[in-house]
C-alpha cells in the first residue's frame, strides 16, 4: 500500500510527521537514474491540521519501501 508522509521543517528534528494518503487527489512520480533528482507532483485537499510549506518534506512509501524522498521546493 503506498503511504505518503509530510514533515514540516520544525517536525524533522522531532521526527514526527503527517500522513496525508488519505488528502492526495493526484500523485505523479517521475525518475530518471542519469544524473538527475526525482520529482514529485501532488495535489492535495486541504486540511486545517497541515501546513504545507517550502523547506517541509514529502516522504513516499510502498510498504516498507522507500520510493520518494524529498523536499518541497515550489507549491501552486
Amino acid at each position: 500500500m503506498i503511504t505518503v508522509e509530510y514533515q514540516d521543517y520544525d517536525q524533522i528534528s522531532k521526527d514526527e510527521s503527517f500522513y496525508i494518503t488519505s488528502l492526495v487527489l493526484k500523485l505523479s512520480l517521475t525518475t530518471i537514474l542519469e544524473s538527475n533528482p526525482g520529482k514529485v507532483s501532488l495535489t492535495v485537499l486541504a486540511d486545517k491540521n497541515v501546513t504545507y510549506h517550502n523547506g517541509g518534506r514529502i516522504r513516499i512509501m510502498d510498504g516498507e519501501k522507500g520510493l520518494f524522498s524529498g523536499y518541497i521546493f515550489d507549491m501552486k
